[in-house]
């Protein structure tokens, strides 16, 4: 049962109205850390999710961010906010958590087969691309979807030579503004650029690919991330699919397809929803400077973008062309909350699965005196669980630390390790 927006729309109250002892725990706080609103009402994207849940077994909130993924890149150019300059509903998005259980590559496939379904199988790009590969493809059709089912590669690209630029053209190409570069093969221009971008990978991998200057530089900030709200559902089998999933699903592509046929349309703002996000706006910018936090500060400043582009998804799928309401807003406002909660338990995480320099002393210290040790023993000698020790021993390896055989009769009881070097170089644990 979904509850009404109108039952909670409260907005932060601005800092210099909060009562003192309310302030001081709003002092105290992060401000990414905010409760889940659940439930909320999203009309189209919660038909989508609730159907592709049913027939996947893949988490809600996963299949509730692909509905909000293809909804968005059905739109393109054609619906935007004009405020200090054009917003576009354009998102880039990951899915995040530990492989197979969740089923993630499930989810971002249903990506593919709903808009095929609504016959707009011309908004996909290629899975994988090199800048300049990336450049020539959207020089030639400027809107579209990028579907990676290994978004680390992406954004851990800084760390090979031949990618070096994906990630600035990544940040810039997000705006939607004129994209021009010299290029060894001429000038590429792309006029009116629209790309989404959706991908899904590991928590581990997500640690040891991005760092603190994907943070402060603004490529990350552009990003929402999903991860898991509860366990794996181990008990549900997916139904087999019937002609009733196959009519609902092609009801649902043909809203996809009715709102890529639309004209450009400047979205209207209803005066008190215009109100109601720019309230929620200062109230989070303030907060966010108060508690001191640069990287807190963009996240939240990008995010007050996120609520008008999900006002734009929403109002478009649920029947209000070039109209947005309070009500929507406000439910939008919960959104986008929301995905700052899940930025939060990302960075909080981040101990648990980073590769820093400490841990790969630890490790490597241990291996060079044990001799061989299996990773269990390692585990229990580190004080680390596999998903932590994991990305440390790939890093060592990757380097060339430390070297390894399969324990037991075909690698039955994992590897043992062994050192290749004496030492690892100071520089290696910065």
């Amino acid at each position: 049962m979904k509850v009404d927006v109108l039952e909670s729309m409260v907005v932060d109250v601005p800092l210099g109205d909060t009562p003192p002892d309310e302030q001081d725990d709003l002092d105290e706080r992060n401000p990414l850390d905010v409760d889940l609103t659940p439930n909320l009402n999203l009309g189209w994207i919660n038909e989508f999710a609730e159907l592709t849940t049913e027939l996947t077994a893949s988490p809600y909130e996963f299949n509730e961010l692909t509905g909000l993924m293809v909804a968005s890149v059905s739109l393109g150019r054609n619906a935007y906010i004009e405020l200090w300059d054009n917003i576009y509903a354009n998102i880039y998005a990951a899915l995040i958590s530990p492989s197979t259980v969740f089923h993630k590559s499930t989810a971002l496939g249903r990506s593919r087969d709903i808009l095929k379904r609504g016959f707009l199988e011309n908004l996909l790009y290629a899975n994988d691309m090199t800048y300049e590969g990336l450049i020539k493809m959207m020089s030639r059709r400027n809107a579209g979807l990028i579907v990676n089912n290994e978004i680390h590669r992406i954004l851990g690209s800084h760390n090979t030579r031949y990618l070096l630029n994906l990630k600035p053209a990544l940040t810039d190409l997000y705006d939607c503004d004129k994209y021009e570069r010299e290029l060894s093969s001429g000038t590429i221009t792309i006029p009116e650029p629209y790309l989404c971008l959706y991908g899904a990978t590991t928590p581990s991998r997500f640690h040891s690919s991005v760092n603190y200057i994907d943070w402060m530089d603004g490529f990350l900030v552009r990003w929402l991330f999903v991860l898991p709200e509860s366990d794996p559902d181990f008990e549900t089998v997916p139904p087999m699919r019937t002609a009733a999933h196959a009519q609902k699903l092609n009801n649902l592509a043909m809203t996809l397809a009715d709102i890529a046929k639309q004209r450009p349309t400047s979205f209207v703002l209803d005066s008190e929803a215009y109100d109601l996000w720019n309230q929620w706006r200062i109230a989070g910018d303030k907060r966010a400077w108060s508690y001191g936090d640069e990287v807190v500060q963009y996240i939240t400043g990008r995010y007050s973008t996120y609520a008008l582009k999900f006002s734009l998804i929403l109002s478009a799928v649920n029947g209000s062309w070039g109209q947005i309401g309070t009500e929507t807003m406000q439910t939008a406002i919960h959104l986008t909350d929301n995905y700052k909660r899940n930025i939060y338990r990302l960075i909080e995480d981040k101990s648990r699965y980073a590769v820093t320099g400490s841990k790969v002393l630890k490790v490597f210290s241990i291996i060079k005196r044990e001799g061989d040790p299996s990773t269990s023993t390692i585990m229990k000698m580190a004080n680390m669980k596999k998903a932590e020790l994991t990305p440390v021993l790939e890093k060592m390896d990757e380097a060339g630390y430390i070297g390894s055989n399969p324990a037991g009769k075909n690698g039955k009881h994992g590897r043992r390790y062994y050192t290749l070097v004496d030492a690892i170089p100071v520089r290696a644990l910065r």
